[in-house]
């Protein structure tokens, strides 16, 4: 069973129902699996093909895309992009019905992009073979998923010629939801030192001397998500209780100091002057197309890759380069 969570693609439940196998895990209800298989399914991850979305009219997006609040905004984006290359394209987006409401939100904020927001259990059969119907679930076990950089693996596993798109890269759909946002800067920086794993989080024994750093560099007051207390800094985390709200605050702002975590991602939609620290996923499979981000990596062969660990020794190697970084 543990094998068929790892499978490429969605699963099939009873041979009637896609589910996700993020799904399971959560639930671990779900009995009957097998992958999803359908000649009227497209799959890269199984046998690679290309989309003329110019003449398509109805687009199904099977368990896309991520289920992580960043992987979604990228995600998101190059469903921005498709909307740009057909404007009159209709676009149903089936989503793992589990996954944490923060991150379902940026889909209904984004509603705009979508005819339809769905969410798995998905009856197989309502899949009209006249529509083009795209499998792009369990991304995290793909081949491509740390070979490619975010956008140009949901763009190319989309069917999607990725390297003929120059720009659009960025993220500023995000920009049509917060209009007001771009050019309405405050004067203070954000510090957002989590991610969705520990391995990518910088911590807290570091949090107080990036702080003061970033008071003496930017001259602004720091808004953070670190439960610390020191003069020029304020612990927002309780204020920013909603996904619209956590954007907001980051647009708004005038420097973000962050991980490998949707922060990233956000900052990058209103180009904002970001410092992004690595541990384990290579800056130029998340940043290169961020012009206003300034990366540093410092992780090691044996984490690269990684998005989560448990690993005592591993976790204490990343330790010590904090350490050597921050100069502990």
């Amino acid at each position: 069973m543990k094998d068929i969570l790892k499978y490429n693609g969605s699963l099939l439940f009873d041979s009637s129902f896609i589910v996700a196998p993020y799904d399971y895990e959560k639930e671990k209800s779900i009995k009957k699996l097998t992958p999803l298989n359908s000649n009227k399914i497209y799959n890269y991850a199984k046998e690679p093909f290309s989309i003329d979305y110019k003449k398509v009219e109805k687009l199904n997006i099977i368990n896309g895309m991520g289920v992580t609040l960043g992987d979604s905004i990228i995600g998101i984006c190059c469903i921005d992009i498709i909307k740009k290359i057909n404007p009159d394209i209709q676009i149903n987006i089936i989503r793992p019905k589990s996954c944490d409401k923060y991150v379902n939100d940026i889909y209904h904020i984004s509603q705009f992009l979508f005819n339809e927001i769905l969410y798995m259990p998905y009856q197989l059969d309502k899949l009209n073979s006249n529509t083009v119907n795209i499998d792009i679930g369990n991304q995290l076990y793909w081949q491509d998923f740390n070979k490619l950089e975010m956008h140009d693996f949901f763009l190319r596993n989309l069917g999607v010629d990725y390297k003929s798109i120059k720009t659009e890269k960025q993220n500023n759909f995000l920009q049509r939801i917060f209009p007001n946002h771009k050019d309405k800067k405050s004067n203070y920086a954000i510090f957002c030192p989590y991610a969705s794993t520990k391995l990518r989080s910088i911590p807290e024994k570091f949090h107080k001397k990036i702080i003061r750093m970033l008071i003496e560099k930017t001259n602004m007051q720091v808004l953070g998500y670190s439960k610390i207390e020191i003069p020029g800094y304020r612990f927002i985390g309780n204020l920013t209780n909603t996904t619209h709200d956590f954007i907001s605050v980051i647009a708004q702002s005038s420097y973000v100091y962050t991980v490998d975590s949707s922060a990233l991602h956000i900052s990058a939609g209103f180009e904002i002057p970001t410092y992004c620290l690595f541990t384990s996923i290579k800056p130029n499979l998340r940043s290169i197309y961020y012009p206003n981000c300034q990366s540093h990596y410092i992780g090691f062969k044996r984490v690269e890759g990684l998005h989560q660990s448990d690993d005592g020794e591993i976790l204490r190697e990343i330790m010590g380069n904090y350490e050597t970084l921050f100069n502990f």
